[in-house]
């Protein structure tokens, strides 16, 4: 089994890793939506712990941030995200590994939603070495809220955000498939991974 000194180090591998992906969040919520999808990251990962695996995970951040709609109702307009996914090994042998997974995510701004099917193939080379070779395909969109958009144009000297906006744009959405291929490697207690975005 795996000493408490390396389930100690991966924790706080995993802790550090999720605070940084926070601070991505506002740049790109694709990122940080996907951050409890394991196979997400590295592709090689789908069936890796050999049974089913579920994990679902949703929040609200600034619960307190509200504005009125044109009904004159208050509307949370503060970040929400979602995920959910699916993995597990497909054959006795637990050579072959799936996983599937969703995710959305939307603020002020934003609103995107991701939808992922990953595949994995498990090599004993010995006994001890065992080598997975991972590879994903994701379609993902992203959309832009207008109405909250403020512009230089818009401000008044004296009494600021008081002009309409008079800028132009040609899309606000955008639809996209992303690959992903990944390699993971453990021996014993040791393991190592890498992926390719």
């Amino acid at each position: 089994g795996i000493s408490a000194f390396m389930r100690a180090a991966w924790f706080f591998l995993l802790l550090s890793f999720g605070v940084h992906a926070d601070s991505l969040d506002k740049s790109n919520p694709v990122i940080a939506n996907n951050i409890l999808i394991h196979f997400s990251e590295n592709p090689a990962y789908a069936g890796i712990e050999e049974r089913h695996n579920f994990i679902a995970d949703y929040q609200k951040k600034w619960l307190g941030l509200v504005v009125e709609d044109k009904n004159s109702k208050e509307e949370f307009i503060g970040p929400r995200q979602f995920s959910f996914s699916f993995d597990v090994s497909i054959d006795k042998k637990k050579k072959h590994g799936v996983g599937m997974s969703f995710s959305g995510y939307k603020d002020f701004y934003n609103t995107s939603r991701c939808a992922t099917f990953a595949y994995s193939y498990k090599i004993n080379i010995t006994k001890k070495d065992v080598v997975r070779l991972g590879v994903s395909i994701s379609y993902n969109e992203l959309s832009l809220n207008w109405q909250y958009l403020s512009w230089g144009d818009m401000i008044d000297k004296k009494y600021g955000y008081i002009y309409s906006n008079r800028e132009t744009y040609s899309s606000l959405s955008k639809e996209y498939i992303d690959f992903n291929t990944g390699i993971w490697y453990t021996r014993n207690e040791f393991y190592a991974g890498i992926s390719f975005l």
